[in-house]
């Protein structure tokens, strides 16, 4: 699959931020795509594993940039993203966790994390 051409259908013609972030989620020995684009409030985010030169769309999310841990489930790594905080720091911040089911990336849990807000930061 032409990931820019399916890429540009699900985002009904807009362009996501470039270059998207690029990480081996499944241990292949090649990057994977991950594409985010700007929301008011949080980031939208889709995932799409390669193989060759071909992309295969594996899930979308709201949050920030997801970052690999060291779970794995169904051949690739799970994935957390937080919720941003714009403009300011929220003393409370959700972070989920994504598995890949073997197909899509799937959301299944969340927890809180309760932050320090007078040092800065998001």
């Amino acid at each position: 699959m032409n990931v820019r051409a399916d890429l540009k259908q699900r985002l009904e013609g807009r362009l996501p931020n470039d270059p998207p972030a690029r990480v081996d989620l499944d241990k292949d020995g090649q990057a994977d795509l991950i594409y985010t684009t700007d929301a008011d409030t949080t980031y939208h985010g889709y995932v799409y594993l390669m193989r060759g030169n071909c992309g295969y769309w594996a899930g979308e999310w709201e949050g920030s940039v997801p970052t690999p841990i060291k779970t794995w489930a169904n051949g690739a790594s799970d994935l957390e993203a937080g919720t941003p905080c714009r403009p300011s720091c929220c003393p409370e911040l959700a972070v989920s966790l994504y598995r890949f089911d073997g197909s899509v990336y799937r959301k299944i849990s969340e927890r809180i994390e309760t932050r320090d807000c007078s040092l800065g930061g998001f």
